[in-house]
């Protein structure tokens, strides 16, 4: 019996991070035993704690610098700091002696924002597993006491990185105890035939400034001045209440009130995007890109910002299909062209992109995922325990 904690820095049900670990605490494999930390008791809690797996919430912050963005921020900052250093010191106090108390034998630390459980196994000898999932410096996040430090870390720990570029950033590309393993999305039996699509683009996912949504609505705009029956846009997804504000006035301020409509978070994402004209993606930074697959397998065109975890998606769909799977932009001029082009056209001349990448997301299904992760426990308990 393998007996795995996995710690958690999110219980969003809707984060990508959290839907592809979910399988794994779910229906974990024979002989894996669960063991949970999390952050809070929303989301996932409610489902989780309906199962026979031992769960603790811990209060703890990122292993980052906090952010600063106003005076207010200034002047509070070393105060946070040291707020933050006691706050996952006990963190790190009470994980280890999760650690000693379950017999864990291995740390799977869900995201690579987090170190405490990296320096608990450490000091309990136990191995630890980093799931890096984002280009951390490049939104926002400042690891202490220096990303040198950080980096020289991570090169003393187990990681599975979700993309070969993630892998590329953080000089982990051939390095010995670094695993390349794509995200699992959905079951290979949820790819679903083209069906009959209604006239709205969907936006799905968090409403934050690195998920592109600002640069949508502008490629937006532009795309419904110069049409003339422009296809409406839906956006599904939870926001700040300052950010939802402020997203509003924007959209009046651009005068496509009409045209957009804010869903909230939803429960129903997947019959969305089978439904959808096209599924946009305008990310400005994306480690993986959880939504591109997920569109694919529901049979809905991609339209994509081609950067990053998305246009490596682009690059190995492509290659593995012999054509492209989805259709990808580099600014929003473009993306806005996009969106008149496939109004005009209509879906007929994109039906071979959206079977391409239907065929293409079975790379990234959950059973692919699941035994591909289960494996890399297997041989790190193997060489750890001598067997």
């Amino acid at each position: 019996m393998m007996n795995i904690l996995y710690i958690l820095h999110s219980t969003d049900p809707l984060a990508g991070s959290t839907k592809a670990i979910m399988p794994f605490l779910t229906g974990p494999a024979e002989g894996i035993r669960p063991v949970v930390v999390l952050p809070d008791r929303n989301g996932i809690y409610s489902v989780l704690s309906h199962l026979p797996i031992r769960i603790y919430v811990l209060d703890f912050r990122d292993s980052c610098y906090p952010v600063i963005r106003s005076f207010d921020d200034v002047i509070m900052f070393l105060p946070r700091c040291i707020g933050r250093w006691i706050v996952n010191t006990e963190t790190y106090k009470s994980v280890r002696r999760i650690i000693r108390e379950e017999t864990i034998d291995i740390v799977h630390t869900n995201t690579g924002v987090l170190r405490f459980g990296w320096h608990a196994a450490y000091r309990e000898h136990v191995p630890h597993i980093w799931h890096i999932r984002e280009y951390a410096e490049r939104i926002g996040y400042r690891f202490y006491p220096c990303a040198a430090h950080h980096r020289k870390e991570l090169r003393q720990s187990y990681t599975i990185c979700v993309t070969k570029g993630v892998q590329d950033y953080y000089g982990l590309t051939g390095h010995v105890l670094s695993s390349l393993v794509y995200d699992g999305v959905l079951p290979q039996a949820a790819l679903t035939p083209i069906g009959k699509k209604e006239r709205y683009w969907l936006y799905a996912g968090r409403l934050e400034k690195p998920k592109g949504i600002e640069s949508l609505l502008r490629a937006y705009a532009a795309y419904a001045k110069k049409t003339n029956t422009p296809i409406v846009l839906w956006i599904a997804g939870r926001a700040q209440p300052a950010y939802q504000k402020y997203l509003q006035t924007l959209i009046q301020q651009m005068q496509i009130e009409p045209l957009v409509r804010f869903l909230g978070q939803r429960d129903d994402i997947f019959e969305l995007m089978r439904k959808a004209y096209a599924i946009v993606i305008p990310s400005l930074t994306e480690g993986f890109g959880f939504v591109m697959p997920e569109a694919q397998f529901a049979g809905s065109l991609v339209i994509a910002h081609n950067i990053e975890g998305l246009k490596e998606q682009f690059e190995t769909g492509r290659k593995a299909q012999g054509q492209a799977v989805g259709l990808a932009y580099e600014h929003e001029d473009e993306l806005s062209q996009l969106l008149t082009e496939v109004t005009e056209k209509g879906l007929e001349p994109y039906i071979e992109t959206i079977k391409a990448g239907q065929r293409q997301a079975s790379a990234y299904s959950i059973e692919h995922h699941y035994d591909t992760i289960v494996a890399l426990y297997k041989q790190i308990y193997k060489q750890t325990h001598n067997e």
